[in-house]
């Protein structure tokens, strides 16, 4: 017996309203703190921003793509379970890389920069991810 492999197609699959969900978010906050950050960290406050946001915006691009491969296969449940490790293990191992060798963009908070950025990032993940379920279930008829 042989297995196909499990394609995904990218206009099917809504990863590109996906991407669009999470990175819009990200990219708004991004102009938010960005100012706020040059004001008190300089250059380096700026650039610890951004490398927090592209963390975030890979982890939840990582969990989107599992979740449909995964969803694609049969095993949704599996899917959301991968997607939510995915999601979380890479900004916590950054952030644990960060602490051990400390350097400038630790001085320039750049954890609290992950950690707020990881937290748009998960409501626009939950908001995408709610819509498709609501999408999915079937309404009831009115009469």
């Amino acid at each position: 017996m042989t297995q196909r492999p499990i394609t995904i197609d990218v206009r099917e699959s809504g990863l590109w309203l996906h991407a669009a969900h999470v990175l819009v978010p990200l990219a708004l906050c991004f102009a938010v703190v960005a100012p706020t950050a040059y004001l008190y960290q300089g250059l380096t406050g700026v650039f610890a921003a951004g490398v927090a946001a592209l963390v975030c915006a890979v982890a939840s691009g990582g969990a989107a793509v599992a979740a449909s491969r995964l969803s694609a296969g049969g095993q949704p449940i599996a899917g959301t379970l991968l997607a939510m490790i995915l999601r979380m293990t890479l900004p916590l191992a950054f952030c644990v890389v960060l602490a051990v060798q400390r350097g400038p963009l630790v001085d320039a908070g750049i954890m609290l920069y992950l950690v707020g950025f990881y937290m748009v990032a998960l409501a626009a993940d939950s908001w995408h991810s709610i819509g498709r379920i609501r999408s999915a279930v079937p309404r009831p008829r009115e009469s």
